[in-house]
């Protein structure tokens, strides 16, 4: 007979559905089910970002009905039974589409129902899994070994290995990081990025080279690929990452929450650098022999813009020079380039004012730019959204395929841009 709850997960391009059965007092254990679905597309599947409202989804999710017009039987029969736990393979479900399930069960005139579960079935050519992008890193190296390697700088909370990458020379190199927060840009984005340096450039890289950190957080980021709610932010363990650096460490109160709150999304964690995937990214960075500077890709879902956030002020003896490299950075990224799209976006020039939800707190406490920045006294930016038109498909997570190339594109020739002015000694 069926019991407990109902989980689905997205696996293989596919929403995987489970559920268990278990025989009491030797009944059988294994007893035919119908299953249920509906595409519930109107759900804002969101556990908001920070300062944002979420979507209420969970308690939406619970008030829905199994007689509601739109739920159809998809499947009923018996299904294989693996140590106590049944599982139906959605295969008709549609790539982008956000879904309702269902399990009912009939014994002795008696019906049981178990559900609603919610999932999202994402393209996983947008949402790299952390084999999908592992796997990458390792064909760049074999594409390119010359000048790729694969290193590892430690573990995350759930054992996964974090991996990063090696590219050029490594006496002088830039820094990439991403995914710091789990529903943010990364390893498509710069790996996609990367390939396309590595073919159009390489003999940059052989004088200026790259550190790459894919992903930060990679344990929750996975939950994202499996079908979870979007926007997810924190580690397994309710950390924020990206103030758990130790960086002025201090409890600040940011979006209206407070970085000392461990039920916050923006929980600092206990202590600074309490956490594997804060110790990895430090290790990371500490591998480099001349750091030139951090580029740390945020936002929300795969892509980013030109909006660069400085954790310094006009009194640093080196403003003007960050400022510059900012501007060079922007210009390239709006560049009219093949492959690349439009880009319409309201005007940047650096320095600019603080985001609006910084104003009166100023830079947050405890990040990954601001230790980066304080400790070796480099450029570290955190790389926002811009507001354009073609970008918005990132503020609601429905990035097509084609935005995430051009803008892979468009990091590509903004790092590009980069790579030049230092070799130049423009930015050394």
């Amino acid at each position: 007979m069926i019991k407990g709850s109902l989980k689905a997960k997205v696996r293989d391009g596919r929403i995987h559905v489970r559920f268990m059965q278990r025989g009491d007092l030797g009944a059988e254990a294994n007893l035919p089910v119908k299953v249920y679905r509906r595409c519930a597309d109107e759900i804002n599947f969101s556990t908001g970002m920070c300062g944002d409202s979420p979507g209420f989804w969970t308690e939406y999710i619970e008030n829905q009905r199994m007689d509601d017009p739109r739920v159809q039987e998809v499947f009923a029969g018996t299904l294989p039974l693996v140590h106590s736990f049944c599982e139906y393979v959605d295969q008709t479900a549609k790539v982008g589409h956000i879904y309702l399930y269902w399990v009912t069960q009939e014994v002795d005139g008696r019906l049981t129902k178990i559900g609603p579960v919610a999932c999202k079935l994402r393209d996983s050519e947008v949402w790299w899994s952390y084999e999908r992008f592992c796997d990458e890193m390792r064909r760049l190296a074999a594409d390119y070994p010359a000048l790729v390697s694969v290193e590892d700088f430690g573990e995350s909370t759930r054992h996964r290995r974090m991996l990063g990458l090696k590219i050029g020379s490594q006496e002088r190199t830039i820094l990439l990081a991403g995914a710091i927060h789990a529903s943010e840009p990364g390893p498509e984005l710069l790996l996609k990025a990367l390939r396309f340096m590595l073919e159009t450039r390489p003999e940059l890289l052989e004088q200026v080279g790259l550190a790459v950190l894919p992903a930060v957080n990679v344990d929750v980021r996975e939950e994202t690929v499996e079908g979870e709610p979007f926007y997810l932010r924190k580690n397994p363990n309710g950390v924020d990452l990206n103030r758990n650096f130790d960086f002025n460490w201090a409890t600040e109160y940011v979006y209206g929450y407070s970085s000392g709150d461990p039920d916050a999304s923006t929980y600092h964690g206990p202590y600074p650098a309490s956490e594997n995937e804060t110790r990895a990214a430090v290790s990371f960075v500490r591998s480099v022999k001349h750091p030139l500077a951090l580029f740390d890709y945020d936002s929300c879902s795969v892509v980013t813009e030109d909006w660069l956030l400085l954790d310094t002020s006009p009194d640093d003896v080196n403003w003007a020079s960050h400022n510059r490299l900012a501007n060079l950075y922007s210009r390239a990224f709006r560049a009219s380039h093949p492959g690349c799209g439009t880009f319409t976006a309201p005007p940047i020039e650096y320095p600019m004012p603080l985001m609006d939800c910084f104003a009166d707190t100023g830079m947050p406490h405890g990040t990954f730019e601001g230790w980066v920045l304080s400790t070796f006294g480099i450029p570290a930016f955190s790389l926002q959204s811009a507001g354009s038109e073609e970008g918005r498909c990132n503020d609601n997570d429905q990035v097509p395929l084609e935005r995430l190339e051009q803008w892979a594109r468009r990091h590509a020739h903004a790092l590009i841009a980069v790579l030049e002015d230092f070799i130049r000694g423009g930015g050394d």
